[in-house]
């Protein structure tokens, strides 16, 4: 068939979500009509796209790419299989596996493959039985209900990830390979060979395209200069002394780099400092909570480094609402209020429920600042935003505020970080200043043509006469004639 002519489904759904609402905006986009109609929102990982996670060891980039990429399963997307190429022997035990997934051993068993493996030669073979047992499936797109928006459904193709744990460990047998003009840092045991190379340039046509890469990487220094060599950065929006340490072959391909950059943490949790979570969110020390902070250094969309998610972890796992609501502290959609909550004027929202014995004792410990929503008509604290959006209890009041609650945060956020979402939307505004340039552009062209302006290709004996003359003429003096 003709490149020309081959026909696209434009219909069929293209990204898989991942649960963490801030850094799902940061990597999808809202597409719409010209006339402001939504069409799609796109959040999440794109199918057929290389993407690479990365931070300084113990930042939790293992424990966030397997939570971020199982996530899926649990929302109706038709994964065929999950493979995990273990470079770097992390914890992939089944045990590490259920904790983070939160899938049954069955599912684990079923959909998910993890090989211990440095050689980019195994890493070509393992991908290839996996794109033949896709093919022997001759799949049909799955229709499931859209999870962003209730009564409508998506229709997608079923897909593989692939997750390469980390990057920075595959190797060749041989570290004398030609590299392909890569520069080789045996100091961290980096080899680009030319099989890794060859991998990366196809890797996203396996599976009929319908798969997504996650390089998992290391953060390193960037020198910025030695001798002559001046350091560059990593891409426009990385600082200029850290680099990713990923071969150059792979970072050509990247569609989005995220990085966790600080790790906000406590040597003494039992005293943790005032920007600590366990101390934003009153946590107990022995859950060891710490937070991430990440941003894209890469962008499909191009508007990296926009934005900064805190990841929090909690109990050796990220938890989504905890980060949802310190995101929304830290971007702006919780505002302060006046005085301290919780009040005689406005108790906490928990307190004549029956059902909520643990998060009455949990708000009767301290009084917080006051803070307020935009939907949400009462005051509320940064303690209570946590509890209310973890209740998992059965009154029926509580679960309708939490949803809503949870909702509105959700729709503050997407709002807040619009610049996200809309950047590569074009409305009838956007057309009818293009038209405008378009038309002073024509104007101009056409006050030229009325002139006796000189033109330099068909008047080429006059422009000689007309530079002849200049040159024999001085400012400000008559000619002889």
């Amino acid at each position: 068939m003709s490149w020309l002519n081959k026909k696209i489904d434009k219909t069929l759904n293209r990204y898989v979500p991942t649960g963490f609402a801030t850094f799902d905006i940061m990597m999808g986009e809202n597409v719409r009509k010209t006339d402001g109609t939504l069409i799609s929102k796109n959040r999440g990982f794109a199918i057929g796209t290389h993407n690479c996670i990365a931070s300084k060891p113990g930042a939790g980039k293992s424990t966030f790419t397997m939570d971020a990429l199982s996530f899926g399963l649990h929302l109706g997307y038709p994964l065929h299989r999950l493979v995990v190429i273990d470079a770097d022997n992390a914890v992939y035990t089944d045990q590490r596996l259920k904790k983070l997934t939160k899938l049954d051993q069955e599912t684990i068993s079923d959909r998910f493959t993890v090989i211990s493996t440095t050689s980019p030669d195994d890493l070509a073979s393992i991908m290839k039985e996996v794109d033949a047992e896709y093919k022997e499936m001759k799949y049909k797109p799955v229709s499931f209900p859209d999870p962003q928006n209730p009564g409508q459904t998506l229709k997608m193709m079923p897909f593989v990830t692939l997750i390469v744990d980390t990057v920075t460990s595959i190797k060749s047998a041989n570290n004398d390979i030609e590299t392909g003009g890569d520069v080789i840092n045996n100091t961290v045991g980096l080899t680009t060979n030319r099989e890794l190379t060859e991998f990366t340039k196809s890797a996203t046509n396996y599976c009929d395209g319908n798969i997504i890469i996650i390089w998992v990487a290391h953060l390193g220094d960037n020198a910025p200069k030695i001798g002559q060599y001046v350091a560059e950065r990593d891409f426009k929006s990385a600082p200029i002394d850290k680099k990713i340490k990923v071969p150059n072959a792979v970072k050509a391909k990247l569609s989005s780099a995220f990085v966790l950059e600080k790790v906000v943490d406590s040597v003494d949790r039992g005293s943790a400092s005032k920007g600590h979570v366990i101390s934003r969110l009153n946590l107990d020390p022995s859950t060891n909570a710490f937070s991430t902070q990440g941003r894209m250094w890469k962008s499909r969309t191009g508007t990296e480094g926009s934005t900064i998610t805190e990841l929090v972890n909690i109990n050796a796992e990220f938890d989504r609402f905890a980060t949802l609501v310190i995101d929304c502290e830290n971007i702006g959609v919780f505002k302060k209020g006046n005085g301290m909550y919780p009040s005689a004027e406005y108790p906490h929202i928990f307190k004549d429920s029956i059902d909520a014995e643990k998060e009455n004792k949990y708000m009767s410990s301290y009084k917080r600042q006051t803070l307020t929503m935009d939907g949400w008509d009462r005051p509320f604290n940064l303690m209570e935003a946590y509890a209310l959006t973890h209740y998992a209890g059965e009154d029926s009041k509580l679960c309708e505020l939490r949803d809503k609650f949870t909702t509105l945060c959700l729709e503050n956020l997407e709002k807040k970080t619009r610049y996200e979402l809309e950047v590569n939307n074009i409305n009838s505004d956007d057309l009818t200043k293009h038209k405008t340039s378009i038309g002073l552009f024509m104007r101009i062209n056409e006050m030229n043509k009325a002139s006796n302006m000189f033109n330099p290709i068909t008047d080429k004996d006059d422009s000689k006469a007309m530079v002849q003359d200049g040159m024999e003429t001085k400012l400000g003096e008559d000619s002889d004639e």
